[in-house]
């Protein structure tokens, strides 16, 4: 699979995919002889969680989670989300009550 169809799929550049495999981010990508990479489908699925973890945590979190993935760490990969969701809720809930948390309150939205 060409770099180009994934990341059109994901709606992300080239250079992104190229960043993520430099920092460890995916498995170890196959090159042709040619020298262009060789991605499969395991590699779209790694991009697409990369994605979606960004997207709820930022890259800091993902740079973090990723290599525990590829290396089969689970369980701490999980620690780390969990803690992460925790400490989204604590600022969430200390901003809520920094503006009053009653019904008539916005609420406001944390990334």
């Amino acid at each position: 699979m060409k770099g180009i169809e994934i990341a059109k799929k994901l709606n992300i550049s080239t250079s992104d995919l190229r960043h993520y495999e430099s920092w460890g981010l995916v498995p170890k990508v196959e090159r042709a002889k040619n020298g262009y990479r060789i991605y499969s489908s395991e590699h779209e699925t790694y991009f697409q969680y990369i994605r979606v973890l960004n997207a709820g945590f930022e890259m800091d979190l993902v740079k973090k989670v990723m290599p525990l993935i590829i290396n089969g760490k689970i369980h701490d990969t999980l620690w780390l989300i969990n803690k992460a969701q925790v400490d989204l809720n604590t600022e969430k809930e200390t901003v809520q009550a920094s503006y009053g948390n009653s019904d008539n309150d916005t609420y406001i939205s944390m990334r």
